[in-house]
């Protein structure tokens, strides 16, 4: 269904055909407001009505957001967990999955996937009996101490002897009591410090020479006579005009003259546009933001243009930010970014379940560069990185540049002798453990 998208944060309806997020974060969002009608006038509050119809208490569903063009690289996933009706417009209560936020006035489609109901309670198994508790050994009895024996004096320090032989280590007698400590003696006085030799004068200074006087000026001499006077110059060139003189006073109007011609209209921030199916046309670009700038286009066989006729847009080269290339095909149910998918199930593809599966379609993007196919309608829409670089769900360990294969739980592992046909790509990265993310490049054989 093709809704516009408005970058307005607000708690309210966003108009006819109208969405809108509650937070201009993406990963920040909690609530996406709906128009009751879609961008074609059609009223869609029974099917929003459906959004929580699943007994799942984690999870209602997943609500795709997708551009609506096939130009478009918009994708959203959100997870559903409650909805709510408003005054001409529905509160969709959610969490953030994946996807970037999309531009202002940007028009797109929704898809919602149910999740299912959830099962009933298994009967929990009946506990098994507890071991006996092996008997705890006697514990013997702790003789007694004996009394400490008195400290005798302590004798002069002798003069030490050489070292003898070690003897033998004797049994250990019994502990005697301790003696009393003996008093400490009283610490010797602390001799007088020498005193400190005085220091010799400093020399006096010489006296400093007298300076000499300064001479007299001598006399001015007389001033010489006067010369002849010289021819005359050329005449100067004219001055500087003088100031303007008051202002005379204002004569009378004249006769109103005839009214001008409608001069020419000036440039409108508004375009009145035609519907066409024929033609190329060409993007007009300016330099920089603002008003009154001077518009440019470029025209020749190589430059950026577009062909109504066969609705192909030509260019000589494209950059993105994001790195793979990926698909949209029809999955059994929706599938996490980095799960490794296989052709099969009940649509077109599912789950890989095979060890080394050599049915392996991809894996699910998380932020592709360009999707193709992105018009697909179905319940449950799924884009699959075909070559590129892509974050991976791997188990076991990875060294960089190992081929690929599915590990037949969704998730990708290392393998040195992989079969014709089961190669998801090369490792980018080193990995130790039991399982993680990691990136690989995708249709690397």
């Amino acid at each position: 269904m093709p809704y516009t998208f408005s970058t307005t944060t607000t708690d309210s309806d966003p108009g006819a055909g109208g969405l809108r997020y509650n937070n201009g974060t993406i990963g920040s969002v909690t609530q996406i407001f709906i128009d009751d009608v879609d961008q074609l006038g059609n009223t869609q509050t029974d099917w929003y009505t459906t959004w929580d119809d699943s007994t799942n208490t984690t999870s209602e569903g997943y609500l795709y957001i997708t551009s609506a063009s096939s130009s478009g690289t918009t994708v959203n996933v959100w997870n559903v967990t409650a909805v709510t009706a408003a005054t001409g417009y529905y509160k969709i209560t959610v969490t953030f999955v994946s996807g970037t936020l999309p531009t202002n006035d940007a028009i797109i489609a929704l898809n919602f996937s149910r999740t299912g109901d959830l099962g009933a309670q298994g009967t929990t198994g009946a506990q098994g009996t507890t071991g006996p508790q092996g008997t705890t050994g006697t514990h013997g009895t702790t003789g007694t101490q004996g009394t400490t024996g008195a400290q005798g004096t302590t004798g002069t320090q002798g003069t030490t002897g050489t070292q003898g032989t070690t003897g033998a280590q004797g049994t250990t007698g019994t502990q005697g009591t301790t003696g009393t400590q003996g008093t400490t003696g009283t610490q010797g006085t602390t001799g007088a410090q020498g005193t400190t030799g005085a220091q010799g004068p400093t020399g006096t200074q010489g006296t400093t020479g007298t300076q000499g006087t300064t001479g007299t000026q001598g006399t001015t001499g007389a001033t010489g006579a006067t010369g002849a006077q010289g021819t005359t110059g050329t005449t100067g060139a004219q001055g500087a005009t003088g100031a303007t003189g008051a202002t005379g006073a204002t004569g009378a109007q004249g006769t109103t003259g005839t009214t001008g011609a409608q001069g020419a209209t000036g440039p409108s921030t508004a375009i009145n546009a035609t519907a066409v199916t024929t033609g190329t046309f060409y993007p007009v670009f300016v330099a920089a933001a603002g008003s009154n700038q001077t518009p440019s286009v470029r025209t020749t066989a190589t430059a950026f243009s577009y062909n109504a006729a066969t609705n192909v847009l030509q260019v000589t080269a494209t950059q993105a930010q994001y790195a793979d290339l990926a698909e949209t095909y029809a999955a059994d149910q929706y599938y996490a970014p980095g799960t490794v998918l296989a052709f099969g199930g009940n649509t077109e593809i599912t789950q890989s379940r095979v060890p080394g599966d050599t049915r392996v379609a991809g894996v699910v993007s998380t932020n592709p560069s360009h999707v193709m196919n992105a018009q697909l309608i179905t319940e449950h829409p799924v884009i699959v990185a075909l070559t590129g670089r892509v974050p991976t769900s791997v188990t076991g360990n990875v060294s960089k540049g190992d081929m690929m294969v599915s590990a037949g739980d969704g998730t990708a592992r290392a393998s040195a002798t992989p079969a014709m046909g089961s190669v998801l790509g090369k490792s980018l990265e080193d990995f130790q453990g039991q399982s993680g993310v990691i990136e690989i490049v995708v249709g690397r054989l």
